[in-house]
């Protein structure tokens, strides 16, 4: 990406972030937000951070399953998974995403392309397994959602099943990859890049641990719609887990905008705002919702982040072979 681009982007994601806080500001009633922090349910809120403490034990299994050239340390790659979710979060469009690969690359001296198949591995366990979920579910919310919603699910459902099974088989036959040359350079190193990410893939498919893996992702989205669903009982809401698994689902596409503002200022009270208002909860009250599980959830995030990066400054980088 052009540094101009980036910067538009960039600017355009300060500007949505500055445009929702201020109207969160303006349509808040604040005796109503310190009722909120006041009475927060201590038991609840422990609980959401076990449940959140949980998802990053079995995203660092995870990725330990999924790297191949070297074992690394269990603390170093805990430590890298708690700053990658932070700066995921917290960054616009889903650049945080970089920052598993620079973190990798500094801390553990693991090859990008490795890094990248890793990391293009675990996003393709992590759609598909929001899809799977997403099916098993929706028989059971069949007659609350409007007709727009069910099809717009079965759509999402259906898309990422046909791209992961596009890129099983793309994997399977890799030979097919070679009979393209494209002729400018940067959609060369494109092309060459993305090669190498096959490659790091069809490694992973040789240590033969898809169904570990396919498991602990289970686990990890599980343990994701509870820190959500235990936040929302920290605040004294009631809410249906159906409705936590939607709004999950919800902010997935809207996060990949690439104007989503910062530490998901818009996405996050859109999803719920709408999901809610699907299920006839009244607009001011979605607002309420939004907002206090935003903030719930970010400063849990924050908080694990900064123990990540504290615990960083205490570990040495891994040698190089």
């Amino acid at each position: 990406m052009k540094p101009a681009t980036r910067t538009v982007i960039l600017v355009l994601s300060g500007l949505v972030s500055a445009a929702i806080v201020a109207y969160m500001f303006a349509s808040l009633d604040w005796q109503e937000v310190y009722s909120l922090v006041t009475n927060l349910r201590w038991p609840w809120l422990a609980l959401s951070l076990l449940a959140y403490f949980a998802s990053l034990l079995l995203r660092t299994e995870r990725f330990r399953d999924l790297l191949y050239s070297r074992s690394p340390r269990w603390l170093d790659l805990l430590t890298i998974t708690g700053l990658h979710n932070m700066f995921n979060y917290i960054l616009p469009a889903r650049s945080g995403e970089l920052s598993y690969l620079f973190l990798t690359k500094d801390r553990l001296k693991t090859p990008l392309s490795e890094s990248a198949a890793t990391l293009f591995a675990s996003r393709v366990y992590d759609f598909l397994s929001t899809a799977l979920i997403l099916l098993f579910v929706l028989p059971f919310a069949w007659d609350k959602l409007p007709g727009w919603a069910l099809r717009a699910s079965l759509i999402f459902c259906l898309v990422v099943i046909g791209i992961c099974g596009f890129i099983f088989l793309l994997v399977q036959n890799s030979g097919v990859l070679n009979r393209f040359s494209p002729s400018r350079p940067w959609l060369s190193r494109l092309w060459l890049w993305f090669k190498k990410v096959i490659a790091g893939l069809q490694e992973i498919q040789r240590r033969k641990k898809h169904v570990r893996v396919a498991w602990l992702t289970l686990g990890v989205w599980a343990c994701l719609y509870a820190n959500l669903f235990f936040i929302c009982r920290a605040l004294g809401y009631q809410v249906d887990f159906f409705q936590v698994i939607l709004v999950s689902l919800l902010m997935i596409p809207l996060s990949l905008a690439p104007v989503q503002g910062f530490a998901n200022l818009g996405t996050h009270e859109l999803a719920w705002v709408t999901v809610l208002m699907i299920f006839g909860t009244a607009y001011q009250s979605a607002l309420y919702v939004a907002f206090g599980t935003h903030f719930l959830v970010m400063g849990i995030i924050l908080f694990y982040g900064l123990l990540a990066l504290i615990g960083l400054q205490f570990l040495s980088p891994l040698p190089a072979d």
